[in-house]
């Protein structure tokens, strides 16, 4: 538990230089990355919405989502919430209530892949006229989200097997220390998960408005 409160105090601590005590704020590279690529994704996505926006009125289309679509705000809440709820637990050494709320947290993201494959499945047997440039702009948007979904999910998958692998691990995990590696892999995926939680949350009311 030492060990642990001396990296709490290396995660949270300031670093002053000078009489003025001037605060040095540092990121980890894969972090600035993360933000950095979910920026440029928000950009692509608020992009093209506002397009499909333009073209309302002009061009457009609306449909009946099936039932499940209306599931899907609750499952990626949900993991949002498993997955910031793991970080936590792993930060304070809990590590088989973090390795329980870790496979919750997939298990949730697979629940939430199959609800969208059967949503996007009963509108791709709508047969929407790809010509009409509101359903092309919706397919992309579509199979845009399912490619970010398909990544997180691997992502998910890998961290959670790694998880899994290193219970007993002797260096960390049966001292009770934290591994800062694993922290950091941890907090990226968080920021991922959060990202597409959000994403779809924006997308789901934007097609609840627009589309249906």
């Amino acid at each position: 538990m030492k060990d642990n409160a001396n990296y709490q105090d290396q995660m949270t601590s300031e670093n002053f230089s000078g009489d003025n005590r001037e605060v040095a704020i540092r990121m980890h590279p894969q972090k600035l990355a993360m933000y950095i690529s979910m920026l440029s994704m928000t950009m692509f996505f608020v992009a093209l919405t506002s397009a499909l926006l333009f073209k309302k009125g002009q061009d457009w289309f609306s449909f009946a989502p099936p039932a499940l679509f209306y599931y899907s705000p609750i499952l990626v809440v949900l993991n949002s919430f498993l997955l910031h709820r793991a970080t936590k637990l792993y930060k304070s050494a809990q590590f088989k209530s973090f390795r329980n709320h870790l496979l919750l947290a997939l298990l949730s993201a697979v629940g939430f892949f199959i609800v969208q494959w059967f949503t996007w499945k009963g509108i791709l047997d709508m047969r929407l006229d790809r010509r009409v440039v509101s359903a092309a702009f919706f397919y992309v948007i579509m199979l845009m989200h399912a490619l970010h979904l398909l990544g997180g999910v691997f992502a998910l998958l890998v961290v959670w097997f790694m998880a899994w692998r290193s219970r007993k691990d002797e260096l960390f995990e049966l001292r009770n220390i934290i591994n800062p590696k694993r922290v950091l892999a941890i907090e990226v995926l968080t920021l991922f998960w959060h990202f597409i939680d959000g994403l779809w949350i924006y997308l789901f009311l934007f097609i609840f408005f627009n589309y249906t």
